[in-house]
């Protein structure tokens, strides 16, 4: 009995290591899969976190990109209006939120142009064309800064690599056509306007432009036609009104003139060309202290500009002042050394006042610039009579002529100094 006691509490008493292992294992198990969810749950905060993240910036992004457009529209509005100078400040103000921000350099480039300010303007286009070389509207703005100043090889330069980059950019082609027209190639012209209107009719620019080049080829109602279609696009556009005052001006309707002018001058106080033309009219209508008033404002506003002093010199010497008269046609040589009809009509005023010598020398310097023109060969003719040098008179007097069988006055001077010499 002892003995099968003690044996049965060795079997109580002794351990089991079979329960243990499985508890054991179990708690492993637990730990393992806490520890999984926890890294599984940092792992999809992380997740979580840079998703809402990516989320927020792309959102912020589309937040910036539509305050970036509508400040870039707002500023095109305000330049359709004539208002640079609120334009400016618009583009700016995308400028500062998103200095790369290309749409906005060409815009505020465009207001600057507008507004005159061509050193600006550049800056703006360069940086656009640096920051987007495939941009054919920073081309073609840049073209016409370029067009402003009359630095017409560039200008044509920019604009044809504009509709290199875009065949559609009808700006380009219009740029083209500025270019052609200011250089004399009329016919050029209003193919490349021809061209821009084309792709884009509702353009009023094209049409004032092409309105002076078919005007310039004698085709009046023609290019009346589209400079009536420029302003019906803009009543407010002050050059359509100019370039359609001067086909009144070939038409002679002076009193057109002076109302298309008129609304020109309204819609820009500072418009020279516009008195210059209205001068003009009062000219024709010989209303001469009105015509002297808008001559005198043309040159306040544009001393630089010859023609102006032309025309105001013409007027003098019209009214019997040649001492006046040559003041201004003296000023407007020293613009434009090369100004033909000033020193024709200079030379003429010295015949008056009998400054031989002087005239004859202005004379000469006329039929240089132009060998047809008539008048100062007859002129040179008179003046040389003068003199008594009467080979040279007879010379000059029958060059008028030929130039022109029909010519009175030379012809009377030719017969009558023959009849002189055969006495």
């Amino acid at each position: 009995m002892e003995e099968k006691i003690s044996e049965k509490k060795e079997v109580v008493t002794e351990p089991n290591p079979k329960p243990k292992k499985k508890k054991s294992t179990l708690i492993i198990i637990i730990v393992i899969v806490i520890i999984a969810l926890l890294l599984i749950g940092s792992v999809i905060g992380v997740g979580i976190y840079f998703w809402s993240k990516s989320n927020q910036e792309k959102q912020d992004q589309a937040a910036l990109q539509m305050q970036l457009e509508g400040l870039v529209a707002e500023a095109e509005t305000y330049i359709d209006d004539y208002e640079y100078e609120p334009a400016i400040k618009a583009a700016t103000q995308a400028i500062n939120l998103s200095q790369n921000y290309v749409p906005a350099l060409i815009t505020r480039c465009k207001a600057y142009r507008k507004d005159e300010q061509y050193e600006k303007a550049y800056a703006d286009c360069d940086k656009a064309i640096e920051l987007n070389p495939n941009s054919a509207r920073a081309y073609h703005n840049r073209a016409y800064i370029y067009l402003n100043e009359e630095k017409y090889e560039k200008g044509i330069a920019d604009a044809q690599k504009a509709i290199e980059l875009n065949p559609q950019n009808a700006k380009g082609y219009t740029a083209l056509c500025w270019a052609y027209g200011d250089q004399g190639k009329y016919e050029d012209a209003t193919l490349q306007c021809n061209k821009a209107i084309e792709l884009d009719p509702n353009d009023d620019f094209p049409h004032s432009l092409i309105c002076y080049d078919l005007r310039e080829l004698g085709k009046t109602e023609k290019a009346l036609q589209e400079c009536n279609e420029a302003i019906e696009l803009d009543p407010e556009y002050s050059w359509a009104y100019r370039n359609r005052a001067l086909v009144y001006e070939d038409k002679e309707n002076w009193d057109k003139v002076i109302a298309d002018t008129t609304k020109a001058i309204k819609l820009r106080e500072d418009f020279a060309h516009a008195y210059d033309i209205r001068g003009f009219a009062y000219f024709k209508q010989k209303k001469y202290n009105k015509a002297k008033e808008d001559y005198n404002k043309a040159i306040k506003l544009d001393p630089e500009n010859e023609y102006f002093f032309y025309d105001r010199a013409y007027l003098n010497e019209k009214q019997g002042d040649c001492d006046k008269a040559i003041e201004d046609y003296t000023k407007a040589i020293e613009i434009y050394k090369d100004y033909q009809q000033a020193y024709s009509s200079r030379g003429y005023c010295y015949t008056e006042l009998e400054k031989w010598d002087k005239a004859i020398d202005d004379l000469k310097k006329a039929v240089k610039l132009d060998p047809k023109d008539k008048y100062a060969f007859n002129n040179l003719g008179y003046a040389y009579d003068n003199l008594e040098d009467y080979d040279n008179a007879l010379k000059y007097y029958e060059k008028a002529v030929e130039l022109d069988p029909d010519y009175e006055i030379a012809i009377e001077n030719v017969k009558g100094l023959k009849e002189f010499l055969n006495q």
